[in-house]
């Protein structure tokens, strides 16, 4: 019987990959309009920030997707005041916010397994504050009764010691849990490898494709009928 259920944010409650498309541009022409830098040097520029980023902490954790400490490396790289960096920052995920749209289906599914008196969780890279912004944002906040980020866990997925906090604030045994998320390293062969069930959401745009032995779901119309059958 299933006890907890819980979801990863990004490309999962929402497109990030949508949002990000209208998010990323913005902070280029910021860059573009104050430093003089083109969009494809912005471009190298960021995501060699990215690269400096991981290889400063040591391993992927919640501090590599600091946007923050990304635009100091880039401010400190350029010759800038950092007096920007925050204000950088805060443009890129307040413009990623505005460009959010839910899943298809999303409150439904939350309000569907919440009736069935499922406890909801969230498992998620990155860092607290931003998340529990977008959460908010959507609506979804009042659903969930606990969170755990990369920046808490000290590692991203699909990393044990993440997966272990996920299980010690569901308060269950790890066959009782199920994890969903867009990644299949990540979030759904991590999961399965602490013991839960990785349920892996690919919602189809004609070139999705199954995996053997992996739970999937094309719609989160689905999750709360798959969650009874387990």
């Amino acid at each position: 019987m299933i006890h907890t259920v819980l979801f990863d944010i990004d490309d999962t409650l929402y497109s990030y990959t949508r949002a990000d498309a209208v998010a990323f541009p913005a902070l280029a022409a910021y860059a573009r309009e104050r430093f003089g830098v083109s969009y494809d040097r912005f471009y190298d520029l960021y995501w060699a920030a990215y690269r400096e980023q991981i290889r400063r902490v040591g391993h992927e954790c919640g501090a590599t997707h600091s946007r923050v400490l990304r635009c100091q490396i880039m401010l400190e790289w350029l010759d800038q005041p950092l007096t920007y960096a925050r204000e950088m920052e805060g443009l890129y995920w307040n413009t990623l916010l505005d460009a959010m749209e839910p899943t298809p289906g999303m409150e439904d599914c939350l309000k569907t397994l919440k009736a069935q008196g499922v406890r909801l969780g969230i498992g998620t890279d990155l860092t607290a504050g931003w998340q529990l912004a977008k959460l908010e944002r959507l609506g979804f906040l009042p659903y969930f009764d606990f969170m755990v980020c990369s920046e808490e866990a000290g590692a991203d997925k699909p990393a044990p010691r993440f997966f272990a906090l996920c299980l010690e604030k569901a308060g269950c045994a790890p066959e009782e849990c199920l994890f969903v998320g867009d990644n299949l390293r990540r979030d759904v062969q991590g999961a399965d490898r602490a013991g839960m069930h990785g349920i892996w959401f690919q919602p189809d745009d004609g070139k999705a494709a199954g995996v053997d032995g992996i739970l999937r779901i094309r719609s989160m119309a689905e999750l709360p009928a798959l969650a009874e059958t387990l």
